[in-house]
């Protein structure tokens, strides 16, 4: 059985989302959206594979981006990578 919990938390101007999952083996926690340094920290995947993958459209992001603001801030999606990897022949 697998419970899962989402929250959506607003806190000084910055939305975070995190999801929340109870496993027969315990309890884990892990936000949906993860930066590109995120990425390489948890699944071992470099920024250029990352940003190729991307643009394949194989992993889901978004770009955070005001108007008339230089740098836009990439999300990607948890699911989508862990997906991605699981996918894979081994």
């Amino acid at each position: 059985m697998v419970l899962s919990i989402t929250l959506v938390i607003y806190w000084q101007g910055i939305i975070r989302i995190l999801k929340y999952q109870m496993k027969n083996n315990g309890f884990s926690m892990r936000r949906e959206w993860i930066r590109p340094a995120e990425v390489r920290e948890i699944f071992g995947i470099g920024r250029t594979t990352l940003y190729a993958l991307m643009k394949k459209g194989v992993i889901v992001n978004k770009s955070l981006k005001e108007p008339g603001q230089r740098a836009a801030t990439r999300l990607i999606n948890y699911d989508s990578i862990s997906d991605y990897i699981e996918g894979l022949p081994e």
